[in-house]
């Protein structure tokens, strides 16, 4: 019988939390269920953990790699499963029915990209419901929270190591964009997540090679979304995560096109302040509304 899941976990040097991922896979009540290990050569008492599981559904492998998904690639290479579902190590499937619920719950016929919420501890609200591609460019679908359908990989690559912590965003928004991909929203918890992990950083080269060029796109066909205030500040902590601090850096990122005024005057706003001050929360939002409220005047001036 073909595996219906296959769930991969990366760790490394997880010794501290890896045995209750590992239990919230074994416990499932769906039995069609395998879980892959790709251990990153641990030398914490990890390997030691994974030792003790004798579950015949379970196979793991410890070797050096290249970073997250790196090992990500390796685990999809090693599943055999029908769809590919990627739990943190400091993370746990939601309950012991989640994927059983999902998998026979939800009509699933021509679906390659399935996703839902996923939630953190205490009573913080799930994250983040339905997406489309406005709502991709601004924010990431938690991997916790997407099946992966193995064609998926066949047509769009696996993930591009270039992009240290943010290689998921860019596979997301890959499969967004490919038309012949049918994806699916089910408004149901997959997973707890935690808080923190490699993904919390800013990841330079994916912000400017992959989102970038997205996002500049996006705007130059409806330049009338930053006369909304959370659009304009949405703008503005991308610029700063990103580093632009001039007109030469767009190019050197590879944007060719020219970059709108409303977008250089961010820049030349930022470009004034040391980065200590522009990474000082309430500061660069007070900057933040002082360049906007310019710009509209200015705007509404030049009209």
């Amino acid at each position: 019988m073909l595996t219906r899941v296959s769930v991969i976990v990366v760790v490394f040097n997880g010794v501290k939390t890896i045995d209750k991922a590992i239990q919230s896979v074994l416990k499932q009540t769906c039995k069609n269920v395998e879980l892959v290990i790709i251990d990153g050569g641990s030398a914490d008492g990890t390997v030691e953990i994974l030792k003790k599981h004798k579950a015949e559904n379970l196979k793991w492998i410890s070797e050096p790699d290249e970073g997250i998904y790196d090992a990500m690639n390796k685990g999809i290479r090693i599943a055999s499963g029908e769809w590919l579902y990627f739990l943190g190590a400091d993370d746990e499937l939601f309950d012991n029915k989640i994927l059983e619920n999902i998998f026979i719950e939800f009509s699933l016929e021509d679906v390659e990209f399935l996703y839902g919420n996923v939630k953190r501890g205490g009573n913080k609200k799930p994250y983040d419901g339905e997406f489309d591609y406005p709502k991709l460019l601004k924010k990431n679908i938690s991997h916790q929270a997407i099946f992966y359908h193995k064609s998926i990989f066949e047509k769009n690559d696996n993930y591009n190591l270039r992009y240290k912590t943010h290689a998921d965003w860019d596979l997301n928004l890959r499969c967004f964009e490919d038309k012949s991909i049918n994806i699916k929203y089910i408004d149901k918890i997959v997973a707890w997540f935690s808080a923190g992990g490699a993904s919390v950083n800013y990841d330079i080269p994916f912000l400017r090679k992959s989102l970038m060029p997205r996002k500049m796109d996006f705007l130059k066909a409806d330049k009338k979304s930053l006369d909304n205030i959370k659009n304009y500040d949405e703008w503005w902590r991308f610029i700063r995560n990103a580093g632009f601090r001039n007109e030469q850096d767009f190019n050197d990122a590879g944007y060719k096109s020219n970059v709108p005024l409303v977008i250089l005057s961010m820049v030349k706003w930022q470009n004034k302040l040391s980065e200590p001050l522009l990474r000082q929360g309430v500061f660069s939002k007070f900057c933040m509304l002082i360049s906007y409220c310019l710009f509209q005047l200015t705007t509404k001036f030049e009209k």
